[in-house]
């Protein structure tokens, strides 16, 4: 990963740097090597996530002809996710993020499709936080929703996930309440689940991960 900062003239002293993570691939075999440039529509690049400073808002899909990054037009606007196809230079899916996106969309190992956590809005358009579900999205954009832990808490957050090397199943991280409490803290307790990507079987484990920072275990 070769990082590159440019300074920003928008007048936040705050954010004063931006930073674009351009990737290099090479092939061990062969020596060929290709740039991946984050050159996308309205890419957001500041350090304001930690979670994606590192991975400079990208995520590519291991077929590297897909690639998920996080939209905002400025530091003060809505931000989404963007399934864009690398070859046609074109979206194929926008997810609007309600609140802040504190899990990185991932990509199952064969590359036909990605995890994804999204907020929940309740029937009247109101904003249920922290509400997240668990879904799948295809190459192509099409989204199936793996696991609704609503049935299990009425408020809750989804940490960091993986796939299992055979693309069957997702492990993440959930923090879950069955009370309001006073505040939701990202650094709370989080559980290890295991759900089925096939069946959508769900299993929550008593294993506890120790948060650090933003809520990252």
């Amino acid at each position: 990963m070769i990082n590159d900062y440019d300074e920003l003239s928008d007048g936040h002293p705050d954010l004063a740097a931006k930073e674009f993570s351009t990737f290099l691939v090479v092939n061990p075999f062969t020596g060929e090597q290709k740039l991946l440039e984050p050159d996308f529509p309205s890419i957001y690049s500041h350090f304001m996530f930690p979670a994606w400073s590192g991975f400079g808002s990208t995520a590519y899909s291991p077929t590297l002809d897909r690639v998920v990054y996080l939209l905002a037009n400025g530091p003060d606007s809505d931000f989404h996710y963007v399934l864009w196809d690398m070859d046609e230079e074109r979206s194929l899916a926008d997810f609007a993020i309600i609140d802040v996106p504190n899990a990185i969309p991932r990509w199952s190992p064969n590359g036909q499709e990605f995890a994804i956590t999204l907020d929940l809005i309740e029937d009247d358009n109101t904003i249920k936080w922290p509400v997240y579900n668990l879904y799948t999205v295809s190459r192509d954009g099409d989204v199936k929703k793996i696991a609704d832990l609503s049935n299990y808490y009425p408020w809750f957050y989804i940490g960091e996930y993986s796939w299992s090397p055979d693309g069957k199943y997702i492990a993440f991280w959930l923090s879950g309440w069955t009370e309001q409490p006073q505040t939701f803290n990202l650094i709370a307790d989080q559980s290890l689940v295991i759900v089925d990507t096939k069946n959508y079987d769900l299993s929550i484990y008593f294993i506890s991960g120790k948060p650090e920072g933003m809520g990252r275990v």
